[in-house]
């Protein structure tokens, strides 16, 4: 339908009508107007002279009054900012009040008297504004800065005043605790500053602690060199955050001086302002007053057009009603009917939309009903893609159902799958469908709520294992709560889970198979190695003629290397087992190094080779670590060196240096030869295992090349390292660096030798149970007591020596450790377990296990002493001594 023929159709239509009512009320308003225009122009003349007399003064006095309101909440907002952001904005808000008085004074027409004493005011005003914007800004750079102060003081003391106590309390200096207690109640008597809002209390602490720490430094004198050092340094650490210019003390007075001006300014402001507000006071009264003749007069005017306006007003009510009768039935009453049948038709009815009638409510019902068709259009092809989507769920390889905690709602061709896969041979049941579902994905829960539940194991009617992922959501199915479960078969990913599981489990058993092997590999080796090493050391010590003994040295010389080759491998798997331990304790290092140079000093002569020892003053003669590593690590440097010099001399030195970036005090120990040197290419691959300086090395010089590799790695298990400095045809220097850990030893006590220590007054021992099934080393064993002049009986294994055992005539049982029937940890045990109170007879353990696991499991089953073979005679002699 076009316009032309639309306006046509309802050129007398309800349009028409409503506007002529319209027009009919506008005439009777007109003529009101225009019957009452000569009184409403007097009247109007007169507010005009009321207006321009007084109003304009009242209002200027008003803005006035407001603005010095705003002066002052923004002087108490300014005066109250204790950050930049909140100075900046009070500081703003009160220079704009400010603009405001100032433009309203400076108005021609303001008609205020006084204005240009009330404008020296805002000058003054607006300069002290400005200086206290200035007090402000500084006392918040001065607060920041106190607590930049005060956190660094924190810092300080949580970093350098530690109460010097611990383990080793009774090394402290008595006097510097004492002084320390004191220093520590200094500051915190000092940190008391930041906490006082009186300047005479903080002025008073102030003092108080300069004199208290005045007397601390006098103190510093009477502590110990050690001490004092400390102390001092305590003490300028206390100058450098309180009492400097940076300091918190200084800081704080300023800030008290800033405070102090900035309230002295807010208080001439406050008096300015004051007398601002009186005079703005007083001039609002007398405009109040003028103000107050002019509204009276005006007052009688507006009676009279009351009375005129009330005429117009009853006319105009009466043509109103009329117009609303009209409306309510020609519109209202139609466009009630048109509501119905929408209402109707959205809750699914048939009654038709009217559409009768020419005028404008016909072309709204014809709209609804245009609205109506397209609706029911768009609904149906809703339908149509909510059936394609869940056509798509449906066929959708990813397995999904909606479920209750008593029955599944809907579920897609995958989850049948799974089911078949689980239970085959049952058909599906909405009942059960959720049958292997863990619970608290079914139960209800808040709207968005997700849970998960990862590697879920289900066992159906099939008796196979297979393994779910499984989320659940909250949902709505047809208006019933419900939770959406999707299920993914990860049975592929969990099996190869396994398998890699299986494959770490044997891998772990194969190292441990390699422990096993090694520990038997040891036995088995070091067993024979008892009695070659052993019947050498005898006959060398017996009536031999010069070529015999050549011939027996070389049989001991090349049994210790085979030995040492045995030990180096045997140290290495402790160490990559991660079984290697470190036992700290005190002990002379002097002594450790010079006892390592003893053991090499013939060596060192026969080859014609000056070995010279020296160690610092400053190192301390007693530290803690592992003395046997260090003397395993310089023993193997020092051996090295001894290898590959051939003229010259072989230096050792130990000393003290700090050149770790954190500061700490390390013990250096360094080999210094003129031997054959490294080249540079090969020192990186120098500590690897099996690695030597070129392949020529190992056969000019001998050695397995583990050597080096077992320093390093005891080294880092020290918490240290081993460097290298060489030189091909110069020779080498290899540096040992490892933390310094000062003992607590006293030094008046005088450390003994390794021979004074086991040194005895002579054999106290009558007779010794030899307990070792091996008929080599039983004759090995009885040559080494009987060079010693011991008496011994010999049992095959622990149930033969438990029968020769006789506690009246046996003094000490020497035992093997693995033998048949009966070994000698339970040998041991059945012992302990028959001896009474006191009567405790010692046992030492010969073995060719030189595992730790055998050390640990003869201390558990009371064997008193653990010698390993191949044992020398010294180390019988000696262990025999200490019984």
């Amino acid at each position: 339908m076009t316009k032309t023929a639309t306006h046509s159709k309802h050129k007398f239509g309800l349009s028409f009508r409503i506007n002529g009512v319209i027009t009919v009320l506008l005439i009777t308003v007109l003529a009101i107007a225009t019957f009452s225009y000569r009184s409403l122009r007097d009247f109007s003349d007169q507010i005009s002279l009321f207006s321009q007399q007084t109003l304009p003064a009242l209002n200027n006095t008003i803005t006035l009054t407001a603005s010095l309101e705003e002066v002052v909440h923004g002087t108490e907002s300014l005066m109250n900012s204790d950050i930049q952001a909140s100075r900046r904005i009070a500081y703003t808000e009160t220079v704009a009040s400010l603009g405001i008085i100032r433009s309203s004074l400076s108005n021609n027409n303001n008609n205020i008297a006084e204005s240009e004493e009330l404008a020296t005011i805002i000058d003054i005003l607006s300069n002290t504004t400005e200086d206290l914007n200035k007090l402000i800004d500084e006392r918040i750079m001065l607060a920041d800065r106190a607590r930049a102060v005060t956190d660094t003081i924190g810092q300080w003391v949580l970093n350098d005043l530690q109460t010097p106590e611990g383990d080793d309390a009774e090394s402290v200096d008595p006097a510097y605790l004492s002084w320390f207690g004191q220093f520590r109640q200094l500051v915190i008597s000092a940190g008391q500053v930041s906490g006082q809002n009186s300047a005479r209390d903080q002025n008073r602490i102030i003092r108080a602690s300069n004199r208290q720490m005045r007397t601390l430094e006098r103190n510093i004198e009477t502590l110990a060199p050690a001490s004092r050092i400390k102390a001092q340094e305590q003490l300028e650490g206390f100058v450098t955050n309180y009492t400097s210019d940076g300091g918190l003390f200084e800081v704080q007075k300023a800030l008290n001086g800033t405070t102090a001006r900035s309230q002295a300014l807010a208080r001439q402001m406050q008096v300015l302002v004051a007398e601002l507000l009186r005079k703005t006071e007083d001039l609002a009264a007398s405009n109040s007053a003028q103000a107050q003749t002019a509204s009276d007069q005006l007052a009688a005017k507006v009676k009279q057009q009351v009375t005129l306006f009330l005429i117009g007003a009853i006319f105009a009510i009466v043509v109103a009603a009329l117009s609303y009768v009209f409306i309510g039935r020609q519109v209202i009453q139609r466009l009630l009917s048109l509501r119905e049948a929408v209402t109707n038709r959205a809750s699914g009815g048939e009654k038709p939309v009217p559409t009768d009638g020419n005028d404008e409510v016909t072309d709204i019902g014809e709209a609804v009903q245009y609205f109506i068709q397209e609706i029911d259009g768009r609904q149906q092809q809703l339908q149509a893609n909510a059936q394609q989507l869940q056509s798509v769920i449906r066929l959708s390889p990813q397995a999904m159902c909606i479920a209750t905690e008593t029955e599944i709602l809907y579920f897609n061709e995958a989850y049948i799958s799974v089911w078949d896969q689980i239970n085959p041979g049952i058909p599906f049941d909405y009942k059960l469908g959720h049958a292997g579902i863990p619970d608290k994905l079914l139960l209800p829960s808040k709207a968005g709520d997700t849970i998960h539940v990862s590697r879920h194991a289900v066992k159906g009617t099939s008796r196979i294992v297979q393994w779910f992922d499984l989320a659940s959501s909250s949902v709505e199915w047809h208006g019933t709560p419900a939770r959406q479960i999707v299920i993914v078969d990860v049975t592929k990913q969990v099996q190869v889970e396994h398998t890699l599981e299986e494959a770490r489990r044997k891998a772990e058993a194969a190292a441990q198979s390699k422990s096993n092997f090694l520990a038997m590999m040891s036995h088995e080796i070091r067993s024979p190695m008892n009695g070659i090493i052993s019947v050498g050391e005898i006959l060398e010590g017996s009536n031999l003629n010069k070529e015999q003994r050549e011939l027996v040295q070389v049989i001991n010389q090349s049994a210790e290397t085979l030995l040492t080759i045995l030990n180096d491998i045997l140290d290495l798997s402790k160490i990559e087992a991660g079984k290697l331990e470190i036992a700290t304790a005190d002990f002379e290092l002097a002594s450790v190094i010079q006892g390592v140079a003893n053991l090499l000093t013939a060596a060192f002569e026969q080859k014609g080779l000056t070995l010279k020892v020296q160690v610092d003053p400053d190192v301390p003669k007693h530290i803690h670590s592992d003395e046997n590593r260090i003397r395993q690590i310089l023993f193997n440097l020092l051996g090295n060196a001894l290898k590959f010099t051939e003229s010259g001399h072989v230096n050792v030195n130990a000393s003290l240096v700090t050149p770790n970036s954190k500061n700490e005090p390390l013990i250096r120990i360094s080999v210094k030869d003129t031997g054959v040197g490294i080249a540079p290419e090969v020192i990186e691959r120098l500590f690897q295992p099996f690695e030597q300086a070129d392949s020529t090395t190992a056969r000019q010089y001998g050695g397995t090349g583990l050597g080096l590799s077992i320093c390093k790695r005891l080294a880092e298990l020290l918490d240290g390292e081993i460097k290298v400095d060489s030189s091909v045809g110069k020779g080498s220097e290899f540096v040992l660096d490892i933390p310094l850990q000062i003992a607590v030893a006293d030094e008046d006590t005088p450390t003994l030798t390794n021979e004074q220590s086991l040194e005895t007054e002579g054999n106290q021992l009558k007779r010794i149970l030899v307990v070792e099934d091996n008929k080599v080393n039983q004759l090995v064993i009885g040559k080494i007591l009987k060079s010693l002049g011991y008496q011994w009986d010999t049992a095959d294994d622990g149930l033969n020596a438990l029968e020769l055992f006789d506690r009246k005539t046996h003094d000490l049982i020497l035992t093997d450790l693995r033998m048949p029937r009966m070994d000698g940890f339970a040998l041991a045990r059945a012992i302990r377990s028959d001896e009474e109170k006191g009567t405790r007879i010692p046992i030492v353990a010969l073995s060719a296990d030189a595992m730790d696991e055998a050390r640990k499991l003869s201390q558990q089953s009371g064997i008193d002493a653990f010698l390993t073979k191949p044992v020398k005679v010294d180390d019988v002699r000696q262990c025999l001594n200490s019984f």
